[in-house]
């Protein structure tokens, strides 16, 4: 019998504090949906989302961009952070992006779902950090 899945949490201290990210990264950075993410996966992992299918991909590198200007990367993260927070102003959705091809500065994002507690530390965040 397999040991219970370890349940995660992640708190603020995830975030990275006030920085900067290197410009170049921030204009470097690209926005790519994969048709794999697009797909229901309901069948496999019925808590996760899906990739948002409504939003542009101009937003999407914006909320992207804007995540990197404000450092709403997790601390501690290399050059190239693995992953990004957005808060899109007009919907209120957080978005995580996740790095899916380094080479490139290549992410692909999806909504957190609004159960998820660290939804709620990325605005909290997201608004301190306002431009």
């Amino acid at each position: 019998m397999r040991p219970p899945r370890r349940q995660t949490t992640r708190p603020a201290q995830r975030l990275a504090g006030l920085g900067t990210v290197d410009e170049g990264l921030v204009e470097r950075a690209t926005y790519r949906p994969h048709d794999q993410h697009c797909s229901p996966i309901e069948s496999y992992a019925p808590h996760k989302t899906k990739c948002p299918r409504g939003i542009d991909c101009s937003i999407a590198l914006g909320l992207l961009r804007d995540g990197l200007r404000r450092s709403m990367i997790p601390a501690g993260s290399p050059a190239l952070p693995p992953r990004v927070w957005a808060v899109d102003d007009a919907t209120g959705i957080v978005y995580e992006a996740r790095v899916t091809n380094a080479d490139q500065a290549e992410y692909h994002g999806f909504p957190l779902p609004t159960s998820d507690p660290f939804t709620e530390e990325v605005r909290r965040h997201w608004s301190k950090r306002a431009n």
